[in-house]
């Protein structure tokens, strides 16, 4: 008897068990990483956007919600990371809304801990609804040369609504 030929049909069996058992295997831990970096800049349109239980890194980029756009926060800690103080940032224009609603949980915003200086703009012309949020190391409004000045902090706009429940800066 020839063994040969149901031994390369086992062989390529175990093959193809191990290939596809170490993709499973891969898209199981990327599933559950919860990690998302952002390498351009991340516009919120006319539509609502939920992040839950998951790490944001906006790369040297912006977060811009415009109007009738809503981001919604859950348990999430979002860092933004610029080479220099004020390069990066968010804006919520009028009409937008950004929300941390966390049902479990707490959310964090802030920028590079490894850097005391790289700090970001926070802008709001519309709506912010922030519970059990601590936002820190906010550098102050952007000016017309997209460099931040003034005081830090969340700058409200005349016109913008602004509600913080249980939040640190």
């Amino acid at each position: 008897m020839d063994f040969k030929e149901p031994r390369r049909i086992s062989s390529v069996v175990i093959a193809m068990l191990f290939v596809f058992g170490a993709f499973a295997v891969v898209n199981f831990t990327s599933m559950n990483a919860h990690a998302e970096i952002i390498y351009y800049d991340w516009i919120i349109t006319n539509d609502h956007q939920w992040r839950s239980n998951t790490s944001i890194t906006l790369d040297h980029c912006n977060l811009t919600i415009q109007n009738g756009g809503i981001l919604t926060f859950n348990n999430v800690t979002m860092q933004i990371i610029c080479d220099t103080p004020g390069a990066c940032g968010i804006t919520i224009e009028a009409n937008g809304l950004f929300e941390i609603n966390n049902i479990s949980g707490y959310t964090n915003i802030t920028s590079d801990p490894d850097s005391p200086y790289h700090t970001y703009w926070f802008t709001n012309s519309g709506t912010i609804d922030f519970t059990d949020a601590t936002v820190n190391r906010v550098y102050g409004p952007k000016d017309g040369s997209n460099q931040p000045s003034g005081p830090g902090g969340i700058v409200n706009e005349p016109g913008s609504v602004c509600k913080l429940r249980n939040c640190y800066a």
